[in-house]
């Protein structure tokens, strides 16, 4: 995923993603699904739009797709009251993706930029907003189970310790694990950032198991502005951390 005003994404049959001009910051972005043809080949195969959108909801800031299912976010979604919202498609027999039933979290409130961050995995997804509370900022990632009956909100995280910390603004699912960044954390020093582990247990729970930081932590880094997790392995993003390239 990536960010920027209206902009619009690639997805593809073959795990890729990249991103794609908008078009035009005054409409609601598309969302652009490509397919492989050949092995370095990717031709557009059908456009994305919210059923609800409106200008500037910055629908496509956010993506992920697992199989036949994708999710959008829109963190600017609701009317322009930035609350948020994620999008649910799913690819018929057919090869043309459906939209399914806005996600929308339980205790929504305008400032909360739901959909800042996104991932689905089966039949869970998971959602970020780094400013829920709004003037706070502390964050918080909400989780999604799907059933016969649909798609249906099963548990809020939050960080443990350390509000106002942007909990949320990044996320990454691997199986019976997640990752969140925290970039605002104060925890080693003011806006150090950290990144937080949770576990799902066998009642489908996620538990908090570890927050963890960088080794040479430094204020205004924002370690946990971006995350990724696959298996028992990790990657964070400090985009603001300072290194001495003459060393």
């Amino acid at each position: 995923m990536r960010r920027g005003v209206g902009a619009g994404v690639v997805i593809g049959l073959l795990a890729g993603v990249a991103c794609t001009p908008s078009d035009g910051p005054s409409k609601p972005a598309p969302e652009r699904v490509a397919e492989a043809t050949q092995a370095l080949t990717w031709s557009e195969t059908q456009k994305l739009l919210a059923s609800d959108g409106e200008p500037y909801d910055n629908f496509g800031w956010s993506v992920a797709v697992h199989g036949d299912r994708a999710i959008v976010g829109a963190l600017d979604a609701s009317q322009g009251d930035d609350l948020g919202g994620a999008y649910i498609y799913e690819r018929d027999a057919n090869g043309t993706w459906i939209e399914q039933p806005k996600l929308s979290p339980t205790d929504g409130a305008a400032g909360d930029r739901f959909g800042v961050a996104v991932e689905i995995e089966g039949d869970y997804a998971i959602v970020g907003a780094h400013e829920h509370h709004p003037g706070q900022g502390i964050g918080s990632v909400y989780a999604f189970q799907r059933d016969a009956s649909g798609w249906m909100q099963t548990q809020k995280l939050f960080p443990s310790s350390n509000p106002f910390a942007a909990f949320g603004v990044d996320l990454s699912l691997s199986g019976d694990r997640l990752l969140v960044g925290t970039e605002f954390d104060d925890s080693v020093g003011n806006n150090a950032g950290a990144a937080v582990f949770f576990d799902r247990d066998a009642n489908g729970t996620w538990n908090e198991v570890a927050e963890f930081y960088a080794s040479d932590p430094a204020p205004s880094e924002v370690f946990g502005t971006s995350v990724a997790l696959s298996g028992d392995y990790a990657a964070v993003g400090a985009p603001e951390h300072f290194h001495d390239f003459s060393n």
